[in-house]
């Protein structure tokens, strides 16, 4: 199986680079994926799926139905781009203004769709079926709760869901995988200070929100380095700061922008009462009013153990263990996988798009990827397919 996996790979691979450079020239934003979708609609439509239009808008999901009964395995791939002005020299780069595909979601979608060509060729040897989704939105406001609602993980019930993401910090060729949290929870948040404005030369006669303000920032970092555990990773950043009117004018009000990324549910619930508890006490101290509104985002992103180890014994079967990372450092980035992963078992992992001349990591306007990564990803989505439902899951799927 692994000898016909891999001729199948490198048969598709320059149908897969065209469809990821057709799709990196033509970009489109979150919920307006509209080229895109219609490109992979008619790709699966070709290839023999059963496919589903205007899932949350402009997803799209595919269903191939194995001839044997087995499990019903996920695979997703995110569309979206983002609102950057591409300044690569690429025969491929983006032919639309300020729109670009700097996260690496063509790669998503190409990989997903070579994954799809690949297995309708299997389609006799699948015990079970397969899913594939084609998500919109990731970059935001976020696709994935609205595809869940539509119902992408029911009829037939989805068993088991996998992922992944370019990582240009992993050599192209590579993969990684680990269990447990990998990624952050990516909360925002936004700070309102009320004081009493006034003339610059008369501060006794005035609350100076910008005075406030500013204590007020640098006591978060408090937070960071002197209340949170410093093995448990905390980032609290204020990267927006509006106040005042001109120089000699005492502000009398300040609004502050965030963003607070957690690791763990527990440390995600007490920073947001730690910030509350800052602000108030500042605030009464020099007899401001302070108001904290926090915006859940994404959920920490965790992958199952049991399931990470098949995908894992997937990936070295088809890449061989020197190509198979089992260890690497969280980021602190967010991704809406997460909610996936609520609902069933999965595993989202990194996959290697590292090189000397790709250097660029993701959402930098130079961003480009080795589309040797394409074969990557294709091969180890079908091989982790085929095992799970050749029996992989069958000794350990009662226990969730």
């Amino acid at each position: 199986m692994a000898d016909q996996i891999q001729k199948l790979a490198h048969e598709y691979y320059p149908k897969v680079v065209a469809l990821r450079r057709f799709i990196h020239q033509n970009p489109e934003l979150g919920f307006q994926e509209h080229v895109t979708a219609d490109l992979v609609a008619k790709t699966l439509k070709e290839a023999g799926w059963e496919v589903q239009t205007g899932v949350a808008g402009t997803g799209v999901v595919g269903l191939l139905r194995g001839n044997l009964p087995g499990p019903t395995v996920a695979l997703r791939a995110d569309m979206d781009a983002l609102p950057i002005q591409e300044m690569n020299d690429t025969p491929y780069r983006s032919q639309k203004d300020g729109v670009m595909h700097a996260c690496g979601h063509d790669a998503h979608t190409a990989v997903l769709l070579g994954t799809a060509l690949m297995l309708s060729d299997m389609k006799s040897s699948l015990k079970g079926n397969v899913k594939v989704l084609f998500q919109p939105a990731e970059e935001g406001p976020g696709g994935a709760i609205p595809m869940i609602q539509a119902g992408v993980m029911q009829n037939p019930k989805v068993d088991i869901i996998f992922g992944a993401h370019v990582w240009h910090d992993v050599p192209v060729g590579k993969i990684a995988a680990m269990p447990g949290a990998s990624m952050a929870a990516p909360d925002t948040f936004d700070i309102t200070i009320m004081g009493r404005g006034g003339h610059g030369a008369q501060p006794h006669l005035c609350i100076d929100a910008i005075a406030i303000a500013a204590q007020i920032i640098n006591g978060l970092q408090q937070i960071v380095s002197r209340r949170s555990n410093p093995v448990d990773p905390v980032v609290l950043t204020i990267g927006k700061f509006v106040g005042g009117v001109r120089g000699n004018v005492i502000a009398e009000k300040v609004v502050m922008d965030g963003t607070l990324r957690t690791l763990k549910e527990s440390t995600r619930t007490q920073c947001k009462q730690w910030i509350q508890e800052h602000v108030k006490a500042i605030c009464d101290l020099y007899g401001a009013k302070g108001t904290v509104r926090f915006t859940d985002a994404y959920d920490v992103l965790s992958s199952d153990e049991q399931a990470t180890a098949l995908l894992v014994s997937s990936a070295v079967k088809i890449l061989g263990a020197e190509n198979v990372w089992t260890t690497m450092e969280p980021s602190m980035g967010g991704e809406d996988f997460s909610f996936f992963m609520k609902e069933i078992p999965g595993v989202f992992f990194r996959l290697g798009i590292g090189d000397a001349e790709h250097i660029y990591p993701i959402h930098h306007n130079r961003f480009d990827i080795n589309e040797e990564a394409l074969l990557t990803g294709m091969k180890v989505f079908v091989q982790t397919v085929l095992d799970t439902m050749e029996g992989g899951m069958s000794s350990w799927k009662n226990s969730f």
